[in-house]
């Protein structure tokens, strides 16, 4: 499990996250944080964010080339995106990041991740 703190850098080796959805829960006071990671040759690199406790709005936005993420909570869902703000139905948000054309390399990324008030 990972906990990440307000304006964290969260950094997760690509073997430990390419198998399951690799669970990101928040401090109370977080704010803005950054998870860094591979995204594999083939498939994708799953996270599964705990927004318990946080009542608001979530934006994701990612960093790297050829590399996007899919999301999905409650009714809410997306794919092949680079950028998303919502509010979450739910506190579970499962994140994938894949590359959008497999050249045969991992792609190194950065997913920034904002919890912001309601509004």
């Amino acid at each position: 499990m990972i906990r990440a703190l307000a304006a964290s850098l969260i950094v997760l080796p690509a073997a430990a996250a390419a198998q399951t959805c690799t669970p990101v829960t928040f401090a109370d006071n977080f704010t803005a944080g950054t998870i860094e990671g591979v995204a594999p040759a083939e498939g994708a690199t799953c996270y599964m964010l705990d927004m318990s406790g946080h009542d608001g709005n979530l934006a994701l936005e990612i960093e790297g080339q050829n590399v996007a993420f899919a999301y999905g909570v409650g009714d809410l869902a997306g794919e092949d995106m680079t950028s998303v703000q919502m509010f979450p139905a739910s506190n579970a948000v499962q994140v994938n990041v894949s590359q959008r054309s497999g050249d045969g390399s991992e792609q190194p990324f950065r997913l920034n991740i904002e919890a912001m008030p309601p509004g």
